[in-house]
């Protein structure tokens, strides 16, 4: 069983430090460490509905898209400010 992907995201000057980790039986399992240029980190909300205190989203992390990822709002904001629109609650 592969167990949940986890990704942390540092900013580091013009680039992200983004960590990935495997979630299994409640703990994380760092597997990988990569820097992404700013520039290269998108994010496209996905529908308006908010689940408890995350969005859902999808990511891309230069070569690697991550779809139906859960975010928090303020992650969210810092990667695409348009995200505060749908934090908001706009219509």
């Amino acid at each position: 069983m592969g167990g949940k992907k986890r990704y942390r995201l540092k900013p580091v000057e013009d680039l992200y430090l983004a960590a990935r980790y495997k979630a299994q039986l409640g703990s994380l399992q760092l597997e990988e460490v990569t820097f992404v240029p700013r520039g290269a980190v998108t994010l496209t909300p996905a529908g308006e509905k908010w689940m408890s205190k995350k969005m859902n989203a999808r990511v891309q992390l230069g070569p690697l898209s991550l779809d139906k990822v859960s975010i928090t709002p303020e992650m969210a904001v810092r990667i695409n400010p348009a995200a505060r629109a749908i934090a908001l609650g706009s219509t």
